[in-house]
């Protein structure tokens, strides 16, 4: 298979694991989302540690580790995914999967909102009626329940936060993620410490085969990022990875509706059908953008597909 099919199907297979990754979290409720936040940072440390020493990419570490420019980024940056790792917990283990796939369907949303404020980047009508509709959907949220959908809109940003800091960061995806889980490490691990002194930890909550999803826990948060990673690297288009990134909010919707059943009333229906427009917008805007690329690149659409 030639890497021009290997890459979008890479990049599939990771979104297909973080859409089921709810039903991995399920099995963990019986511990508090702090302590699974905390576990996921540690234990992903250890795994990506273990995978940079098999990969032979101890020296892009050492690199990266004296560069204080880089580390700075990453310290953003793993504040960012943290928050975002911790919002995804919180609200599976609440039992509002629906909340978290909401975000996450709002994630391209906010993504041309930070291209427009950081980056200047123009953008087209279309766009900013894909921003218009999920601002309407959230304002008749907020006028019905007197309340902001929080961490949803977290989840929805969060995500768009990181990858634009990461623009700025220079070095191996893997190596960068265990940079960052290293700079949250400290808080993580006097977390666990707290909890299980406390009683609130896996210690007394799990039972044996719980216990051992705990270190799987770091397997399931990097293998997807590094599936990913390997795919964006065969030369993925950035259009069809865009587009493709809605299979795992749509798979999460699908568990939290029908696995799950969780409440799904009609002004939360409102608010998903405005952001479904929105994106439906998004797509049609992301088609006509690389029609037009290939439509003046000097190879047509013979040319080199890679992002």
């Amino acid at each position: 298979m030639g890497t021009e099919k290997k890459g979008p199907l890479l990049v599939l297979l990771s979104y297909v694991i973080w859409g089921a990754l709810p039903m991995f979290w399920k099995l963990l409720q019986g511990v508090e989302p702090f302590y699974l936040l905390a576990s996921r940072i540690v234990w992903s440390m250890v795994f990506l540690g273990v995978l940079i020493a098999l990969t032979g990419r101890g020296g892009m570490l050492r690199e990266v580790l004296c560069s204080r420019h880089q580390m700075g980024r990453l310290l953003l940056s793993g504040l960012f995914i943290t928050a975002n790792w911790g919002v995804f917990v919180i609200l599976v283990n609440s039992n509002r999967i629906l909340e978290n796939s909401l975000g996450n369907y709002m994630v391209p949303l906010f993504s041309i909102v930070l291209g427009f404020c950081i980056f200047r980047e123009r953008l087209e009508p279309l766009q900013w009626g894909a921003v218009a509709l999920a601002a309407v959907g959230v304002v008749i949220v907020v006028a019905h329940y007197h309340r902001v959908p929080w961490l949803a809109l977290i989840a929805g940003i969060t995500f768009p936060a990181y990858s634009a800091v990461k623009k700025s960061v220079h070095c191996d995806g893997i190596v960068s993620v265990f940079c960052e889980t290293l700079w949250m490490l400290v808080p993580a691990l006097g977390y666990l410490i707290w909890a299980e002194s406390q009683g609130r930890g896996a210690i007394g909550n799990l039972s044996g085969w719980e216990l051992l999803l705990l270190p799987l826990s770091g397997v399931a948060t990097s293998v997807p990022l590094w599936i990913f990673s390997k795919g964006m690297n065969y030369g993925t288009p950035m259009t069809v990875a865009g587009m493709i990134m809605f299979v795992s909010p749509t798979m999460q919707f699908v568990e939290g509706l029908l696995i799950y059943r969780e409440a799904f009333d009609p002004v939360y229906g409102v608010l998903f059908g405005f952001v479904w427009t929105g994106i439906i917008l998004f797509f049609i805007c992301t088609i006509r953008q690389h029609r037009r690329f290939f439509a003046h690149s000097p190879h047509g659409h013979n040319g080199d597909n890679r992002a």
